[in-house]
């Protein structure tokens, strides 16, 4: 093998390493704006109640912001020990309170913006927790988690006590399935420059003999 042709085909093979590796990129998972779930594992000890979640959410500027036009007000029902996902759309959420009310008490979301305290108040006859949190320490809930509770009512107050955070299962999958193709991606270019440089030292080591004898 000459060198021009030696080199051609090293520059070939890195062209494809330097290809591989954004190509590599775009096969990863596009973690979402927003994926939260929620589990309350005892729900139905308290026979005499149901559960919702109560948050905003909306785009970036809507939580928080000026803007109500960006903003959904949710209410999402809870079943106990299944996993719930966070409704609507949107980058941001505002805190997330759980909330029990009379069993069969009607309780939907606001249809137009509610005022300032819609969101930290109770609702009428019912009971709401502090803002939930993503571990034990007060921390943020986080993104693609989903996050496990134990439920607690003392007299007048709604305590959901932090169990675990992990992240998603489907996202936890979809991060492998793309790693190994992206070590695929950088490691078969590797591996065939690798072959090509074995090939060529042990073609020149046979025109060094030709050449001796």
């Amino acid at each position: 093998m000459t060198r021009r042709r030696f080199i051609g085909r090293f520059l070939a093979l890195a062209v494809a390493l330097a290809v591989a590796e954004p190509a590599c990129a775009e096969l990863g998972p596009h973690v979402p704006n927003l994926d939260l779930g929620f589990q309350f594992r005892n729900l139905d000890k308290f026979e005499k109640y149901d559960f919702y979640l109560k948050y905003e959410r909306g785009e970036r500027g809507g939580p928080g912001q000026k803007d109500p036009a960006s903003i959904g007000f949710h209410v999402t029902k809870l079943a106990s020990g299944v996993l719930t996902r966070m409704e609507g759309n949107g980058t941001r959420h505002s805190d997330v309170y759980l909330v029990a009310v009379p069993r069969g008490q009607a309780l939907a979301a606001p249809e137009k913006p509610p005022g300032p305290d819609w969101l930290k108040n109770p609702p009428a006859g019912g009971l709401q927790s502090e803002p939930l949190k993503g571990d034990g320490k007060n921390g943020g809930l986080g993104n693609v988690h989903d996050l496990t509770y134990d439920v607690r009512i003392e007299g007048d107050k709604l305590h959901a006590d932090f169990v675990e955070s992990k992240i998603n299962a489907w996202w936890t999958n979809a991060f492998i399935i793309a790693g190994s193709v992206c070590a695929a991606c950088i490691l078969i270019p590797l591996m065939l420059i690798v072959l090509v440089v074995v090939l060529i030292m042990r073609s020149r080591r046979r025109s060094q003999a030709k050449s001796a004898e």
